[in-house]
């Protein structure tokens, strides 16, 4: 029997330089993203979730979105790059409990990574034909530059 889950890691997307939800697709059995435009997109595990010709605003879809374990309650939401990212979770069958939120073909829970005290930058330009350009980062550290803490030593009296 199959396992239920499915797990693709940051080094695995940026190997294969999948910046998108409706990219990831491509490395999950049994995952399909159509995405019309936001408000359009579906998402579908197993042949399960929302048909794409219905949709519909008051219904809620079959597959649920989470980031950092934050529930988005409409697809279109989830449609944006992804940048430093830790993993995707791609959960197939009814999950109830799990997250609290139940969805009856699965769900996707996104994993960003955690911030640093060290200062780490990446960035990635793309250009193409047609005046296509795009530029990417993602930007990490303190905020504030914490000093050191004083020592002081004691001199024994008398």
């Amino acid at each position: 029997m199959p396992i239920a889950l499915s797990v693709v890691g940051a080094e695995q997307l940026a190997a294969t330089g999948n910046f998108s939800l409706g990219q990831s697709q491509q490395l999950v059995p049994s995952l399909q993203i159509f995405s019309y435009n936001p408000r359009n997109t579906n998402i579908n595990i197993r042949g399960l979730g929302s048909n794409v010709s219905l949709t519909n605003d008051g219904l809620e879809n079959g597959v649920g979105v989470y980031v950092d374990n934050v529930y988005y309650g409409r697809v279109g939401q989830s449609q944006f790059d992804l940048v430093a990212l830790q993993q995707i979770e791609i959960l197939r069958g009814p999950q109830g409990t799990l997250f609290g939120k139940n969805t009856t073909a699965g769900a996707i829970n996104i994993s960003t990574r955690g911030p640093s005290f060290e200062t780490e930058f990446s960035g990635e330009a793309t250009l193409g034909d047609y005046g296509y350009h795009q530029l990417r980062g993602s930007l990490s550290g303190s905020l504030i530059a914490m000093p050191r803490p004083a020592t002081y030593r004691c001199r024994p009296s008398g």
